[in-house]
């Protein structure tokens, strides 16, 4: 997000545009399933759900506006919960 903000602060065709930052749509259980994934250790503490459910077909976002004009790369969402998790578990264990 921060990235966004400083690639629109520094852009002048970002003057007075908006702009949807997001890599696009997903669901708390796309989320458990990268989770039990890459984190074993933590399949006790997350809910299984239905793995690998299929993906409802509720909306579609367009963020080729932001990709084109301002050049931003997003990340995907497994790096992005596999950075999180990691953050939350590095907190867990300094405040044990």
């Amino acid at each position: 997000m921060s990235k966004s903000h400083l690639l629109a602060f520094e852009s002048p065709k970002a003057s007075n545009q908006r702009y949807l930052i997001t890599n696009g749509p997903y669901t708390f259980q796309l989320i458990a399933d990268i989770i039990r994934k890459r984190f074993p250790e933590l399949k006790d503490k997350v809910p299984e759900g239905n793995p690998g459910e299929a993906f409802p077909d509720v909306y579609k976002l367009d963020t080729s506006k932001v990709q084109n004009e301002l050049g931003l790369k997003f990340r995907s969402l497994e790096e992005t919960v596999v950075d999180s998790v990691n953050s939350l578990l590095e907190l867990q264990k300094s405040l044990s």
